[in-house]
């Protein structure tokens, strides 16, 4: 499941760049991450934060770090529902933690930068005809998810080599990573979250690429 995240962000990324870019890369050494899927208010979110090597600097020292969420809403008149998809790169010290034991995220979504990031939110109406309006936004608000890892369910990802082609885009990924299953508390854009399952880890000599098919 983490994978298939880290892709779509990857993905959204590669939309991003401009016409005449063929070849869009990413390198993610030693980087940390750490993913939840809850329930909240009238819908649910699926986010992930990676902490890993900047695919941008030369010298392959450089950090950076992205986050990446979907966020699903059913209107409360029963008639309407809201889906936003981010994927935004975020100060370094936005997400904490020595190790996988103890993880914080503390973001504040108003503070995106559009030029920087993938913003997007459609409001679906589905009466008296379907009618959906898309805007380049994300709803404002903080983000702060506490990751304790519990040692529950373990995972290594010994070795993935795979190629995916998603319209004009073909992603090559070839990766290896550790895991563990944690408990997550805190709140998302206001909604309370309180002891629901996540996943904590290590990424491992991640490599990504991305090529625009002719």
């Amino acid at each position: 499941m983490t994978q298939r995240l880290v892709a779509l962000a990857v993905l959204f990324t590669a939309l991003t760049m401009a016409a005449q870019s063929n070849v869009h890369s990413r390198f993610i050494q030693q980087g940390t991450f750490a993913q939840a899927t809850a329930g909240v208010g009238n819908g649910n979110f699926t986010l992930l934060v990676q902490s890993g090597t900047d695919p941008n600097d030369p010298s392959g020292t450089a950090i950076t770090t992205f986050v990446f969420y979907t966020f699903f809403q059913f209107g409360t008149d029963g008639n309407s529902s809201t889906f936003t998809q981010v994927f935004a790169t975020i100060p370094n010290g936005s997400f904490t933690g020595q190790n996988t034991q103890r993880m914080i995220l503390d973001v504040d979504a108003s503070q995106f930068d559009p030029n920087n990031s993938v913003l997007s939110t459609c409001t679906a109406t589905f009466l008296p005809v379907l009618t959906v309006v898309c805007t380049d936004t994300a709803p404002a608000g903080t983000i702060h998810l506490e990751f304790k890892e519990n040692g529950l369910q373990r995972e290594r990802l010994l070795s993935i080599q795979e190629e995916t082609t998603l319209g004009p885009l073909t992603v090559l990924h070839h990766g290896k990573g550790d895991s563990s299953s944690a408990n997550v508390n805190g709140s998302f854009l206001g909604l309370p979250l309180s002891n629901t399952v996540a996943f904590v880890g290590l990424s491992h000599d991640t490599f990504w690429s991305v090529t625009k098919n002719p």
